[in-house]
């Protein structure tokens, strides 16, 4: 079957998963998903450059993030050279796809990687503005991964995995 190596960036360090083999290891390998704790901001590149060694052969990367802070053009073009399709899954939440759904007035906005907190008063023309980049923002990541040979999928933190590995995936080719 396939070999599967998992990893997550937590605490400025790519944690890598054993090597797992075929479908029937697939429940191993959302255990030890499970057991992590991904943390802190980092460059995509670095932790590319720093799991390579570790990688299995040319085959499919599946990045989850939320890439605000990535240069997707650049990561994405590395994956490409080292013989990798790239499969990112970009993560929201509800009330970042949808804002409205915070209400109205000021709200208290928490960088969930630093920390860092900004009040912001949710006025609709904010929004407004907000949705526009945002639409932009994932035109962006889709050009980025087209350009290299990867594909893009939009999920919701209120969405169930299982749902997306087992339906939506398997209608978009990715798992038989």
């Amino acid at each position: 079957g396939d070999q599967v190596v998992g990893a997550v960036h937590a605490a400025g360090q790519l944690r890598l998963s054993p090597r797992f083999h075929g479908a029937r290891r697939a429940p191993a390998l959302f255990d030890w998903f499970e057991a992590q704790r991904p943390a802190g901001a980092g460059s995509m590149l670095q932790m590319v450059r720093q799991a390579w060694p570790s990688a299995p052969p040319p085959g499919m990367a599946i990045l989850i993030s939320d890439w605000w802070l990535a240069d997707v053009d650049r990561d994405l073009g590395l994956l490409a050279q080292l013989g990798q399709e790239a499969v990112l899954v970009h993560v929201l939440s509800a009330e970042e796809a949808d804002p409205r759904l915070l209400g109205t007035g000021d709200a208290r906005l928490v960088d969930a990687e630093s920390g860092e907190e900004i009040e912001m008063p949710l006025a609709a023309s904010a929004v407004e503005t907000y949705q526009r980049a945002l639409r932009a923002f994932r035109d962006r990541l889709q050009t980025a991964a087209a350009r290299n040979r990867g594909r893009i999928f939009a999920v919701s933190t209120r969405d169930d995995p299982s749902t997306i590995l087992l339906r939506d995936w398997r209608i978009a080719g990715l798992i038989g």
